[in-house]
């Protein structure tokens, strides 16, 4: 649920928000239906553009409310606030628009713990090509931001687009593109693609007669219905909390190649595999069998390296017997574990999402 105040025709924007606001937001929300164990609710949109934020930018002002609104849904099992998306894309221009890294600054230094008390990141990662391929330009640019609050978190990607071009196949691209990418990332649980324009009042990818049938379609929602899909549940939780962010190693630090193999299974105590001469790999032990489990339909995705950004070797259903090995290695918030598939594919999966033959 995204919050938002009273669009003011006159001045053309939105209006600044009254601070007993939030109490009345909860106390609505609290007489609902929700199907859902979670529901997570946005505070405003934008706020680095003066139009979204009662006509003139002001971190402070914005960071000072949301901290606010923090305090008033404290304790609630059910609803979780979260920040209000940026326009990751502008420049500054004040007081029309500022910088969203400049301010997640004056964030930081409004409410120095504010980044500390969300419960997940809302993102609008729209791709600029006139931006180039900085991260920031592309529908990963949540990372980007991530980075500037220093924090891992659930990702809520709540608007994304393809700017500058109306071809209707560069955009399907982009959109099945990002999708596979977003659904393959755990900490992603939401992404609502904009395919409503509000100031042409155009639907680009589909649209709905008052029948309910499908009228207008679009290359996008023929690339979208083709997307694999897994059950969902309304008892579904992040997989992932608020966590410091793991700073990136020195470019230095980097391995100039990496090696074929990263683990080598022995067979004996101190016996390499194939009589390798010289220092030993890293050794892993075969410790016995699991199956994937946890993941409320979603399988767990089986990676070449430990760590959430990792190249993907194939996601493995709810029930996907491994064998395991005593490898477990720490990155970004998990701890990960070597297996092994029936079908001898290797790689690195979130011991969470893994159970002993023997719990079932």
């Amino acid at each position: 649920m995204r919050v938002g105040t009273r669009f003011d025709t006159r001045r053309r924007v939105w209006a600044g928000p009254e601070w007993d606001e939030p109490a009345k937001w909860r106390a609505f929300f609290e007489r609902g239906s929700w199907p859902t164990r979670r529901v997570w609710v946005i505070v405003g949109n934008e706020p680095n553009l003066g139009r979204e934020w009662n006509g003139e930018v002001d971190a402070g002002d914005y960071t000072r409310y949301l901290a606010h609104f923090m305090d008033v849904f404290a304790g609630s099992d059910r609803f979780k606030v979260v920040n209000a998306p940026l326009d990751i894309s502008n420049g500054t221009l004040l007081p029309e628009m500022q910088d969203a890294f400049q301010f997640i600054d004056g964030m930081r230094e409004a409410v120095p713990n504010i980044f500390e008390r969300l419960s997940a990141w809302a993102s609008n990662p729209y791709r600029v090509p006139s931006g180039g391929n900085d991260i920031r330009y592309t529908h990963r640019a949540y990372e980007a931001e991530l980075d500037a609050i220093g924090r891992e978190l659930p990702v809520l990607i709540t608007e994304a687009q393809i700017m500058e071009t109306d071809d209707e196949e560069e955009i399907a691209g982009f959109f099945e593109t990002a999708f596979r990418d977003w659904m393959a990332d755990p900490r992603v649980v939401a992404a609502t693609p904009l395919f409503w324009y509000p100031d042409k009042n155009q639907f680009w990818m589909f649209s709905v007669g008052q029948n309910g049938a499908i009228q207008k379609t679009s290359p996008t929602y023929f690339r979208m219905r083709g997307l694999p899909r897994v059950a969902g549940s309304p008892t579904y939780a992040p997989l992932i909390a608020n966590a410091p962010r793991a700073p990136k190693p020195p470019e230095a630090a980097l391995p100039v190649a990496a090696p074929e193999s990263q683990f080598e299974v022995v067979r004996a105590p101190g016996q390499v595999a194939g009589g390798d001469v010289g220092a030993p790999p890293p050794v892993a032990w075969p410790l016995g069998s699991a199956r994937v489990a946890h993941t409320a339909g979603r399988g767990a995705n089986l990676r070449a390296e430990p760590g959430i950004l990792a190249p993907l070797v194939v996601t493995l259903p709810d029930g996907s017997l491994v064998q395991t090995f005593n490898s477990d290695l720490e990155a970004d918030g998990f701890v990960w574990r070597l297996v092994r598939t029936d079908d001898g594919l290797e790689g690195w999966i979130v011991v969470d999402l893994l159970a002993g033959e023997e719990d079932e």
